[in-house]
């Protein structure tokens, strides 16, 4: 969360990662009930991604960022994404992007320009509406941000990559350092990071083994296995017998 300030009592998070992140701010293992997710358990149940997409051309899903009017995450910050994205990708031999924006309309034209600069001369294509699970299926690799878009990029084993630019880059690093101790993704932070690790995610021996920690990781602390709305249940009615 943006925010350490949330007037309930209780908060239902994703995993043992989130609640073990949240016990420092004054909260307790009781107030932080693990739940899951009612939205990844509706969309992720069945998803199962090919062991080994093909890799010609080499396909990489860039998830774009959000845009805050704040020091986390602005336009330029948006714009310095884009932009280590595309030069990340450039030099590898026949490679493509294709690029999820976020289902609003929000920012919509700012995204459409910015992505046209960052990208020319590198064949791309820009989806919005559809499912990012479906858009797993025809990539190779992911590139993603501070964002539960990542979650849901390690949901389906896709190989990743997370950039931080901007005020962004201390999230990335507080969270996601963690999935990078253990291999279940890479961590980059600038274009010139993101270029060795996108170098890096060329090889296919190298997504293979992101993938098969990245399942790993998610299984050992997040409780996306879709029980979500049964421990949702169990807790409402343990809170009204109180």
């Amino acid at each position: 969360s943006l925010s350490r300030r949330h007037p309930v009592e209780y908060l239902g998070v994703y995993g043992t990662l989130i609640r073990d992140e949240m016990l420092p701010f004054g909260y307790t293992e009781r107030q932080l009930p693990v739940i899951g997710s009612l939205r990844f358990d509706a969309r992720y149940g069945k998803v199962k991604r090919p062991e080994c997409p093909a890799d010609e051309p080499l396909t990489f899903l860039c998830v774009a960022p959000d845009i805050f009017f704040s020091p986390v995450y602005d336009t330029y910050a948006a714009c310095e994404y884009f932009a280590a994205v595309a030069a990340a990708v450039r030099p590898l031999r026949n490679a493509q992007v294709l690029i999820k924006l976020r289902p609003s309309a929000q920012h919509r034209s700012f995204f459409l320009g910015a992505i046209e600069r960052a990208f020319e001369g590198i064949p791309h294509r820009i989806f919005q509406d559809e499912p990012l699970e479906d858009l797993c299926m025809q990539a190779n690799a992911a590139i993603g941000c501070y964002s539960t878009a990542t979650l849901e990029l390690l949901i389906c084993s896709m190989p990743t990559v997370v950039l931080g630019v901007g005020g962004e880059a201390d999230m990335v690093k507080c969270h996601f350092e963690k999935y990078a101790h253990e291999g279940a993704l890479l961590v980059a932070y600038g274009a010139q990071e993101l270029s060795a690790q996108t170098a890096r995610l060329a090889a296919p021996d190298m997504r293979q083994n992101l993938s098969r920690k990245a399942a790993d990781f998610m299984h050992r602390h997040y409780a996306f296995d879709g029980e979500a709305a049964s421990r949702l249940a169990a807790l409402i009615r343990s809170l009204v017998k109180q």
